[in-house]
């Protein structure tokens, strides 16, 4: 079950995905670089995690990047629940929420090695690899219907 988490929340899984990181409510990247938009517009965040039982195994992130596109940011799944369809269920939820702030573009940044589960929710990768802070990574976008 997906349900909306609190920021704190989502550290605790986030940590494993980025230990030692210092983690931060939203991220001024937007598409192919940064922005200041969030310093003169509000930014909507959500935080979701996906729960089985009472045990929350996955989480997402989502944010308003500008006043037309919406970021997905953050997908992690404990290893020992990966490949579950877990990931990619977020990533459709992220699309839900995304697709009630912008009529235009949701878009992320996903690592090399979580590109399939991206695809496989109806993302495009839209440019080449490049070395990222934590990884190996690509911008990737899908058009809201």
């Amino acid at each position: 079950m997906i349900k909306e988490i609190s920021f704190s929340e989502i550290c605790a899984l986030w940590d494993k995905l980025h230990p030692g990181r210092n983690h931060r409510m939203f991220s001024t990247m937007c598409l192919y670089g940064y922005n200041n938009w969030h310093k003169t517009e509000r930014v909507m965040i959500h935080y979701f995690g996906y729960y089985i039982d009472d045990k929350l195994v996955g989480v997402n992130s989502g944010h308003t990047t500008s006043l037309i596109t919406f970021r997905s940011r953050g997908l992690y799944v404990l290893p020992e629940y990966r490949k579950q369809g877990i990931g990619l269920k977020l990533l459709k939820h992220t699309i839900k929420i995304g697709s009630n702030y912008t009529d235009d573009i949701i878009w992320s940044y996903p690592r090399k090695e979580a590109l399939s589960v991206y695809e496989q929710a109806g993302f495009k990768k839209i440019s080449d690899f490049e070395q990222g802070d934590y990884g190996i990574n690509c911008y990737v976008s899908c058009e809201v219907i």
